[in-house]
């Protein structure tokens, strides 16, 4: 018997009773964030994600976000949060002044569907 497409095989997401989060040509996508609660991140550690403004909506803004995932010896002390996270949305100087200035280990930002290098001069402009 052949499974048709409203009975895909969801694999171990659907035995976790995850809902998905987007439907794809090729299958749900589950989207599974960082057990609650959240931290803040350590300086020195984890990445900062900047996502410039999107062209296609105009009224879309710039966001950055510092995400540090903690060492399993860590959680403890983080009061059982997993992960550290720290995020901005506003016009392309706020959010680029911040990501720069943050001090995270990794800063990347997403240009032409890539993630790239950071870089820290402040006379770039993507």
């Amino acid at each position: 018997m052949s499974r048709g497409r409203d009975h895909q095989d969801t694999g171990p997401a659907g035995a976790t009773g995850l809902e998905p989060t987007q439907m794809y040509p090729g299958g749900p996508v589950y989207w599974v964030a960082p057990a609650e609660p959240l931290g803040q991140p350590r300086p020195g550690h984890g990445t900062m994600y900047v996502n410039p403004a999107s062209k296609i909506f105009p009224d879309s803004e710039w966001s950055a976000s510092w995400e540090d995932d903690y060492p399993e010896s860590e959680i403890e002390a983080h009061g059982g949060a997993t992960a550290g996270v720290a995020s901005i949305s506003g016009s392309e100087q706020e959010v680029l002044q911040w990501a720069r200035r943050s001090p995270a280990k990794k800063r990347l930002i997403m240009q032409h569907g890539k993630w790239i290098p950071l870089p820290l001069d402040e006379s770039w402009r993507p």
